[in-house]
């Protein structure tokens, strides 16, 4: 609540200006007064200092914030109690989820409540694999993003990458509040990540999707525009797609992917190697599964 105060306009609250403000944003005063409770209040629901605050009262904030649904999200899972569910891991894919991954043209990969891969098709893995190597996916994507030097190399632009990542990381534990996994996982890689721990403390709204550039040492450029898709009732489970954006050569960059650019092997040896080298759950794409008879 504090982070966000300081982040607004006073002038777009219509905040008469009386001289030099010493704070940036919004004063408590001028956040209790629009959401029509007491200083003292406030400043104890922002200092976390109460018990249960009612959902009215955690609206009115919400409001007088002009916080996004997002951010609203986040804000009830902290200022409200939760109870901790038990353990589980993601289950399986439905099997037509799976063949849904593998219909898509566009990269795409399947992923679990917690960022786990699920399921990849063969342009994803031609993507996220260094060249020289065997063709994989990575455990987790939040890991992967944060741990693994390679994707430094493969984001044109890691900072924003990483930025949406762990926002959307961090929206994920506000939607599950009682998934102590989820909890662990953001703490283990905060304590190896200074970066991490500094981002997945500012939310944004729908932070994963946008334009991105991959920079395949072998291909070259792939220029997409990240998007997202929800399963209702599949327990959190979210396709992401890399889609080409026209006109830069992100296609040209598949192609030459598909016909084994930055490959060691060529598709049919990398094909044969492929379907060993994944964890339980992990399905390879249709488009490779074919390759089998070039």
């Amino acid at each position: 609540m504090r982070r966000t105060r300081d982040r607004r306009d006073p002038a777009a609250f219509g905040v008469p200006e009386y001289g030099h403000r010493r704070v940036p944003g919004l004063r408590r005063q001028e956040v209790a007064d629009r959401a029509g409770i007491s200083l003292d209040y406030y400043t104890r629901i922002e200092q976390g200092r109460t018990g249960a605050v009612s959902a009215r009262v955690l609206e009115s904030i919400a409001v007088a914030l002009r916080l996004t649904a997002d951010e609203a999200m986040v804000l009830r899972s902290l200022a409200r109690p939760h109870r901790h569910e038990e353990e589980q891991r993601d289950s399986a894919p439905r099997p037509a989820l799976r063949r849904l991954v593998d219909t898509v043209a566009a990269p795409a990969v399947l992923l679990g409540r917690r960022f786990d891969v699920l399921a990849a098709n063969a342009g994803m893995l031609r993507l996220v694999t260094p060249a020289q190597v065997p063709a994989r996916a990575p455990e987790n994507l939040v890991r992967w993003c944060f741990t693994d030097p390679y994707a430094r190399t493969l984001l044109g632009d890691w900072e924003a990458g990483a930025r949406a990542v762990a926002s959307a990381l961090r929206l994920r534990t506000a939607r599950y509040p009682g998934d102590q996994a989820l909890v662990r996982m953001a703490a283990e890689i905060a304590r190896d990540s200074p970066d991490f721990d500094r981002w997945f403390r500012v939310v944004t709204a729908d932070p994963m999707r946008g334009r991105q550039v991959l920079r395949h040492p072998a291909a070259g450029d792939f220029v997409c525009e990240v998007e997202l898709m929800t399963f209702p009732g599949s327990a959190g489970l979210t396709m992401l797609a890399l889609i080409p954006v026209p006109g830069t050569g992100a296609q040209r960059i598949l192609d030459r992917l598909r016909l084994g650019a930055g490959s060691a092997r060529s598709p049919r040896q990398l094909t044969q190697s492929a379907f060993g080298l994944f964890g339980p759950g992990l399905v390879v794409g249709g488009d490779l599964q074919l390759q089998q008879g070039l």
